[in-house]
Parts: C-alpha cells; sequence; structure tokens
C-alpha cells in the first residue's frame, strides 16, 4: 500500500508539462496583443534606452570640493557713491565695510553679508546675575551696497561608476558653465576662455536676480517682516552647482558641464547676534551686542554624471522583456477564460498540432529578428563607449 502510495507520488512528481499553442481567431485579443508588444517596444527603445539613456550608468552623488573668496568690486566695476543709494537718506544712515568684515561667521561653504545692523550698548545691571544686562545706547545702520559684493568661487567634482573606479574628475577652469535664472534659463555664460584659469565671480546682485529677487528693497515675505524689505530683514539663497554631461546631447554623453541653479528660501529671514570685544572692554560690565540681519549664500554641488555600462543596459533589456511577458501571460489568462467552451468543444487533437504549427511558423522570425535587434544594440553601444568622447 505505502509502495503504490510512493511510486504514484513518485510519478506526480517527475512528470513534465509541454505547454500548448493554441491559435485564437478573436480580432479583440490579437488587437490587445499586438498593441501591448508595440507600445513595451516603443517604451522601452525610444523612452528607456534613447531618452532616458538607460545603457548609462548615473552618478547622482558626485564628491565634490570649493574654495570662495570675496572680493570688493563695488568701487571699481559699479562706480558706487554714497549719494547714489536712497536707503541712505532716510531716519538711518549707512556705514561702509570691506567684504571680509560684512562676512560671518566665515564658513567653508557659505557666506553671510550683512545688510542691516543694531548694535546695542549695555552694562550689567545686576552684579548677582551675569546674565541680566540692561541697554543704555543703540544704534542702527544700514551697510553700503552688500550685493555689489562679488563672489570668487573654485570648485571641482569627482564622479565614480558602480565599481567605486572614478571615471571623471574635473575643475570648473576646464568646464563650461551657466548662470540660471529662476525659470531655467541661462542668464550668463561662466569660464567661456578655459584657458584663463580664473574662478567664477559671481555678483550677489547677479544671484538675487537669478533667484528672482530684483532688488533688497522690495518688502520681504517672511512672518515677522510686518512689510519691512529685505534689506532691512535678511534673507536666505540656496545655490546649487549641478554638473552633468548627458543633459545637453540626445544620445551617449558630451563634455560635462555645470550649472548655478539659484532660488530663495521663502518665507524665511535671516539674522545673527554676537557679542563684540566683550572681554577687552575698558568697564568689565559693559559689552556690545551686534545683532546682523543679513543675506546668506548657502552653496551645494550635485550632479548626474553618466558612464556607459553594459549591466544597465542589458538590465533595461530584460525588463523590458519581464514586462512584456507580464503582459502576454494576462492577455492569455483573459483569453482562456473567455474562451474555454470554445476551446474544449471544438479543438481536437489535429486541430492542436496545426494551430501549434501555425502559432510558431509565426512567432520563429520574430524572436530572431528581436535577438538580431539586441545585439546589434549591444554592439553599437560597445562602439560609442569605445570611440566616443
Amino acid at each position: 500500500m505505502i509502495s503504490e502510495i510512493l511510486k504514484s507520488t513518485r510519478s506526480d512528481y517527475l512528470r513534465y508539462s509541454i505547454p500548448k499553442y493554441i491559435v485564437f481567431k478573436g480580432n479583440c485579443i490579437a488587437l490587445f496583443y499586438t498593441l501591448s508588444g508595440l507600445i513595451l517596444v516603443l517604451y522601452t527603445v525610444l523612452y528607456g534606452i534613447i531618452y532616458a539613456k538607460s545603457y548609462l550608468y548615473f552618478d547622482n552623488h558626485p564628491q565634490g570640493t570649493m574654495k570662495i573668496v570675496l572680493s570688493d568690486a563695488r568701487s571699481v566695476d559699479w562706480n558706487l557713491q554714497l549719494e547714489n543709494l536712497t536707503y541712505c537718506h532716510g531716519n538711518i544712515s549707512c556705514k561702509d565695510a570691506d567684504p571680509m568684515s560684512l562676512n560671518g561667521p566665515v564658513e567653508t561653504r557659505a557666506v553671510t553679508i550683512a545688510t542691516f545692523i543694531k548694535e546695542r550698548k549695555q552694562m550689567l545691571t545686576n552684579s548677582t546675575n551675569s546674565d541680566h544686562y540692561g541697554t543704555y545706547s543703540e544704534e542702527q545702520y544700514y551697510t553700503k551696497g552688500p550685493e555689489y559684493v562679488v563672489l570668487k568661487i573654485d570648485h571641482a567634482i569627482t564622479a565614480s561608476d558602480s565599481s567605486g573606479k572614478i571615471f571623471l574628475r574635473a575643475s570648473h577652469r576646464k568646464l563650461t558653465g551657466y548662470l540660471m535664472d529662476i525659470n531655467g534659463n541661462p542668464v550668463r555664460q561662466l569660464n567661456s576662455d578655459q584657458r584663463s584659469g580664473k574662478p567664477d565671480k559671481l555678483s550677489l546682485i547677479e544671484l538675487l536676480k537669478a533667484a528672482g529677487v530684483e532688488s533688497l528693497e522690495k518688502p520681504s515675505d517672511s512672518i515677522s517682516s510686518n512689510g519691512r524689505s529685505f534689506r532691512k530683514r535678511g534673507c536666505v539663497l540656496q545655490v546649487n552647482i549641478f554638473y552633468h554631461n548627458w543633459l545637453s546631447t540626445w544620445f551617449h554623453t558630451s563634455n560635462a558641464q555645470y550649472e548655478y541653479r539659484v532660488h530663495r528660501v521663502p518665507y524665511i529671514d535671516y539674522s545673527t547676534k554676537e557679542i563684540i570685544n566683550s572681554s577687552v572692554q575698558i568697564n568689565p560690565l559693559e559689552r556690545l551686542l551686534r545683532k546682523r540681519y543679513a543675506l546668506r549664500i548657502e552653496i551645494v554641488q550635485s550632479g548626474s554624471l553618466g558612464i556607459f555600462s553594459l549591466s544597465a543596459l542589458l538590465s533595461t533589456i530584460v525588463n523590458g522583456n519581464i514586462v512584456f511577458t507580464i503582459a502576454i501571460w494576462i492577455i492569455e489568462k483573459i483569453a482562456i477564460s473567455r474562451y474555454q467552451s470554445y476551446i474544449e468543444e471544438e479543438y481536437d487533437e489535429a486541430n492542436y498540432y496545426h494551430a501549434r504549427t501555425h502559432l510558431c511558423a509565426k512567432i520563429r522570425p520574430v524572436k530572431i529578428y528581436l535577438f538580431i535587434f539586441c545585439i546589434a544594440i549591444v554592439a553599437f553601444s560597445f562602439f560609442i563607449a569605445q570611440y566616443g568622447n
């Protein structure tokens, strides 16, 4: 008894089922089959391979370095005069200062240029409480033309492939760059003469206009501004130096280039507080509290740099084939459930073999053409990778 059960179980496990090929002569099923195959092939080839360039490996997190130096070109390039600044003729005066003193605190990837300053002279009012100071004098003033300070930026980028091998190491001095406006259109070309080897020079007024701020006299949109201007409340600009080598060409890659993409952080003002010379005052009970409203520029480096990858190309083709197989499987299930009674009643053994032969005769050439097409894509991609840019 037990041996018979084991024998039947073994025979069930060792069975091999051969798929049956059936031809459905329904126009609806044929239309779905044709359209699904056409759409998936067009998606894989036109969008995946040609438009999205899925035959490339993309390093979307390249490593970057930079150095920022402030320059005072206000009296040379713009010829600023105190009498030309309308905001200096009201109740609040203006004071001139060099860019180094306007910037504070000093940071590697950001600058903070003061636009409006409040200075309060305070005295310790309670000797038993060292934190209790009272203000006995206050001065407010604008800084002269801070938006005309120039940033000199040196930067470089390094990109790696999937194995960690570096395939691109470049400095901006050998690349072409652009300052983009808020709509993504180029405003100015940077480093057009790559032989000069000079840093990028951008004035703060250029960055403000690129972010959509035409003037610091415009009212701030911060919650606590109460209609006061950007000059009096400060603001924050985020600058993204974006590197790419494939967005400007329709196929494969081109020479790397970079873009300055600037936007203002909405509803945010910016200010800092600092105690000046608190330990060297003549009177140890006094201190100077300075509050600086400032234009803060935060600079980051990012990008999308691509290199040909056979694994990425094969992955795209395989993914397209998987999706196509799933689509055909769904269509077959719909067809069998729709025509199940017709299959059982009409198809005998002779018709089955005829249907199998008829279908294979149509499918076999298609498989051969698809195989040749895939081989051609791989060969062409290898040619571009070897003899391209």
